[in-house]
């Protein structure tokens, strides 16, 4: 046989290996392909927390401190988390209280304005910055609060006779007596607004006024 006709030969199939062969090595190759994938995506490292979740976990733990008293540990977790979040208007409260409990009232109070930065219809944040407020000193800083309060809830007969104390021991009696007089709208058998609001209107000179709220007073009692 020359060597033209050599190259026109087809090669001949290598010794054992036949079709059915072939086809079991290529599907053991295929499934250590997919075996080899499904290892590697598992050897892959876990996803890291998200960041809300961080903030959430932290707060968490300084709900658990401050519920036992550690209002300063509390602290902590609550400024860490807010540095993680500085938009959550819960844990500004949250912090806000536990500086109220270690006696730092500016402390609270920026915490709770922050909060109501966030969220402006918080009416427990107005109601304990207004705390902080009149621990300070600061009557009408306090007043204001409560008049947030009671925009956000007009029946709030609790806080109608805070702003009426703080306005009376302001001098404005008028201004009590109208705080007065809406607690007695919500409960007519509030025997101690009656005393106050007498007392007012004798600060007045409505002395008829006075009288009559003594006796609408001494009318409840007995």
């Amino acid at each position: 046989m020359s060597k033209d006709s050599e190259k026109n030969t087809v090669p001949s199939q290598k010794p054992g290996l036949s079709r059915y062969s072939s086809d079991l090595i290529k599907r053991g190759l295929d499934l250590a392909n997919k075996s080899q994938f499904v290892n590697s995506k598992s050897l892959q490292p876990p996803q890291a927390p998200s960041i809300q979740a961080d903030a959430e976990e932290l707060s968490k733990c300084g709900n658990e401190k401050y519920n036992r008293g550690d209002y300063q540990s509390a602290l902590d977790d609550y400024t860490q988390a807010l540095r993680i979040n500085p938009n959550h208007a819960n844990v500004y409260y949250n912090r806000g209280m536990a500086r109220y409990k270690l006696g730092d009232y500016q402390g609270a109070i920026d915490d709770h304005t922050q909060a109501l930065r966030i969220n402006p219809n918080d009416a427990d944040s107005y109601k304990n910055r207004a705390f902080a407020h009149c621990k300070l000193g600061d009557k009408q800083g306090a007043i204001d609060d409560y008049t947030q309060i009671l925009r956000i809830n007009l029946n709030d007969a609790n806080t109608y006779k805070k702003r009426a104390i703080a306005r009376a021991e302001l001098g404005d009696k008028q201004g009590a007596i109208d705080d007065y007089t809406q607690i007695l709208r919500i409960n007519p058998n509030d025997v101690e607004v009656y005393f106050r609001r007498s007392k007012a209107r004798s600060a007045l000179g409505d002395y008829q006024g006075a009288v009559e709220d003594l006796r609408r007073a001494a009318n409840q009692r007995y």
